[in-house]
Parts: structure tokens; C-alpha cells; sequence
């Protein structure tokens, strides 16, 4: 990729590498002449972002989103298990203990 940004930013300083390398990049993205720069980061940098972002994190996404459903879904019967379980053993008791009232 840093091939790429020599043929597509013509005025970067990354020719040499000297101690001041660093310093230099940052002076050249935010000088006020730094259209070259702007346009690399518009039609390079910004739809390989994207592209990344399609294939790793929107899936990730999507599966967290399913998981998600899923959980909920599990919760919700088990809630339902639950208080329809509480209803049966109420009715037995119930039933039980007219049953013995009876007598």
C-alpha cells in the first residue's frame, strides 16, 4: 500500500526516511494545502474502510443480532414453562385441597 501512496500522493513526504518522517506526515494531512491528501483519503482510503467494514463488522452485527433474538426467545418460554407450571401446581393443590375439605 505505501507504493500506492507514492504514485497517488505525488507531494507526501515519503521519500526518505529520516527521525523527522513522523512529523513531517502529520504537517503535510494537515496543512492547508492538502487537497492531494484529501482526494487519496476520499477515493483509496475511505472505500477500503468501507469494504472492511462490510465483510467483517456488519456481519458480526447481524450474528449479535440473531444471538440476541435467540436469547430472548429462550427467555420468554422459559418464563412461560415456568408460570404455566406455577398455574398447574396451584390447580393441584386447589384440587387437593377441596378434595380433603370434602370429608
Amino acid at each position: 500500500r505505501n507504493i500506492q501512496m507514492k504514485v497517488k500522493t505525488q507531494n507526501a513526504p515519503l521519500r526518505k526516511a529520516k527521525s523527522t518522517a513522523l512529523e513531517d506526515v502529520r504537517q503535510y494531512c494537515s496543512s492547508s494545502d492538502s487537497q492531494e491528501w484529501q482526494m487519496f483519503i476520499q477515493r483509496h482510503v475511505e472505500p477500503l474502510a468501507e469494504h472492511y467494514r462490510s465483510m467483517s463488522i456488519k456481519p458480526f452485527h447481524m450474528n449479535m443480532t440473531l444471538w440476541w433474538n435467540n436469547c430472548h426467545e429462550m427467555m420468554m418460554i422459559g418464563i412461560h414453562k415456568r408460570n404455566r407450571q406455577i398455574g398447574e401446581e396451584k390447580l393441584k393443590f386447589q384440587v387437593i385441597f377441596n378434595f380433603s375439605t370434602v370429608y
